[in-house]
This record gives structure tokens, sequence and C-alpha cells, in this order.
């Protein structure tokens, strides 16, 4: 395997012409490897385990991480002895990798061996607008971000951009002049979109928990961002923030307000959705109320009608029974009894 490389300068592990192909490339490459290492041989994954190692070794170093003396001296004599034989991997050296791997897992905590690995492999790369940061993911925003700025003072520059027109809104402007103060709307939006991923992303890459994984979300994050920027300055209505600090602002700062937090729209949309569904359950609560309280005083009254009958009938079977009419005090009880049952 060589453990040289691992620790060559970044600038000339790769060509410029691979780094082109991008990140299909590295992630048919580990596509691969994920499907070798399902399938491979003690060797192999010993292998594995001390490539890994090594990264997770550099990683630590270059982050000034205290490492332990007797764990360096073990890693590199594994790696010598793995170098002159790959194929024939001495007895218990995946269970010392194992332990060494753990340990550096540990050492270079929040940080995970996946955003490591992956952090490594891009500063190997040759790729353009390098400058720009390693991860693609950062170079994109940053560039993303440099055209919104030139569109921004692009688009501002028009006359048909200005703190009149831009009040006005969907249903009061027209034309061309809509259109470029729209499209200044969603710039600013995705102004605040980009500051809130690029903060985001380099805090991961500053802890080494960078999840190459979770890019597709970023990029979802701006899309919502710019969809929220027009939701709140254009689609809800200004006197929802006339009693708020927020009414003050103006419609590009909400925009990017909107856009560095897209939660903020979508928590003032549920609190209306919220505010018009109690309103609507108040009124279905107020009629079932009152459905239950014309049925409690319909047992109330029948409740009460039951009671003078049967006291009505007592005083009867009481009266025949004092005048010595027995028959006649039966029958009215096997009377009231059969009415009794009838009632369902």
């Amino acid at each position: 395997m060589g453990i040289i490389p691992l620790f060559k300068s970044s600038d000339s592990d790769r060509t410029s012409s691979e780094a082109e192909k991008g990140g299909e490339s590295i992630a048919v490459n580990k596509l691969r490897s994920n499907e070798k290492f399902l399938s491979s041989s003690p060797s192999e994954v010993s292998l594995y385990l001390l490539e890994e190692s090594l990264i997770l070794y550099r990683f630590a170093m270059d982050r000034g991480q205290s490492l332990n003396p007797e764990l360096t001296e073990q890693l590199f004599t594994i790696a010598q002895d793995i170098d002159l034989d790959p194929n024939n991997v001495p007895a218990g050296v995946m269970s010392n990798l194992s332990t060494i791997h753990q340990t550096l897992c540990t050492t270079i905590t929040p940080a995970t061996p996946k955003s490591a690995r992956y952090l490594f492999e891009q500063k190997c790369v040759h790729a353009r607008f390098k400058t720009l940061g390693d991860i693609p993911l950062v170079r994109q925003f940053s560039a993303l971000t440099i055209m919104l700025l030139s569109g921004l003072f692009i688009v501002g520059s028009q006359p048909e951009v200005n703190a009149d027109s831009i009040e006005l809104g969907i249903l009061h402007s027209q034309g061309m002049g809509l259109l470029l103060n729209l499209t200044f709307i969603l710039i600013c939006a995705g102004l605040g979109s980009c500051f809130s991923t690029l903060f985001k992303v380099n805090g991961f890459i500053a802890k080494g928990s960078f999840d190459p994984s979770y890019s597709t979300t970023y990029w979802s994050r701006l899309v919502l961002g710019m969809m929220s920027g027009i939701i709140i300055v254009e689609l809800l209505p200004a006197t929802l923030f006339s009693d708020d600090s927020l009414g003050s602002f103006g419609k590009p700062t909400m925009a990017m307000l909107a856009g560095f937090s897209a939660d903020l729209v979508y928590r003032i949309l549920e609190k209306l959705v919220n505010a018009v569904k109690s309103v609507l359950q108040g009124d279905e609560q107020s009629r079932l109320d009152m459905l239950e309280a014309k049925k409690q005083a319909e047992i109330s009254q029948y409740s009460q009608s039951s009671r003078m009958e049967a006291a009505e009938k007592m005083m009867q079977v009481s009266k025949h029974m004092s005048n010595g009419d027995l028959d006649a005090a039966e029958n009215a009880i096997k009377d009231y009894v059969s009415r009794l049952r009838s009632v369902r």
C-alpha cells in the first residue's frame, strides 16, 4: 500500500484532469470500495483499516492533537510490516488495527472518520478555483455568492428599482419594473441563504464533522430560502408586522432574513394556520357544546317526568291497597313495569 503517499504534499497527489471529473468519480470509487469491502478478505480489511488509521493519524497531527507515542510507533510498525507483504498479513494485526482505529476515532472527536477521509481526499484534488475552498460545496456556494453580489449591484443600479417601486409589490406593479424588483428580492433572499449555508458548512469543516452525504440538503435550503423571501415580502400582508419591530425593516432586509432562516417563514405560516384552525375549531366546539347542552336538558326533563309518573303510580297503588283492592294494585304495578320495559 505504501504510507508515503498519505504524507505527501497535497499539491502532487492528483492531476487536474482527475479533478475535472469532480465528485462523480469520487462517488463511484467510494461505491466500488464499499462493495469490495463487503466481500473482502481479512488482508484487505486490514489494509483498509491501516489506510484509514493513517488518514486519521494525519488528521489529528495536522490539528495539533496529542497522540500517544506508543500508538504512533505501533501504527507505523504495522504499516511497514504490511508493506513488506500486503497479501500475507500477520495474525493479530486486524485486532491491533481495530484498537488503534478506535483510539484515533476517539482522539479526533467531534470529527468523524468519514469526514476526515473526505477532507483528506478533497485536499489532494487539483480543482479549479481551489482558492475558494477545498470542499466542492464551499466553492460552489462561494461562486454563487459572488454571482448574487454582482447581480445585486447590477439590478440595484437600474432606475426601475428604487425604494418606492419595490414597495408596490406584485399587485401594484407590472412589466420590466416588476420583473427587476422581484429579481432584486430573490437575490437578497439568495444572499441570506448562501450566508447561512457557508457559515454552517465552515463550522462543520472547522470541527471536522462535515458529512458530504448532506450536500444536497444545502441546495434545498437555498431553494427554500428564496421561496421564503418571496412569500414573506410579497404574499404575506404587510400589516402582519406593523406592530412588531420587523415592521421597520424594508422588503430587501426581510427577504434576506427569510433566506437566512427559512424556518422563520415556516413558523409564521404555521402560526397563521393555527390561528385559522382555532377559529374554525372554536365555531365547531360551540356547536358541539350547544348540542350537548340540549341533550342534557332533554335527559333532565325526561328524568323529572319519569319521577313524577313513578310517584303518581305509587300513589295509585297505595290507594288500591288501602281500599283492599289487591288485584287493582297488582294490575297497576304490572302496567307500569311493562311501560318501563317498552321505553328504549
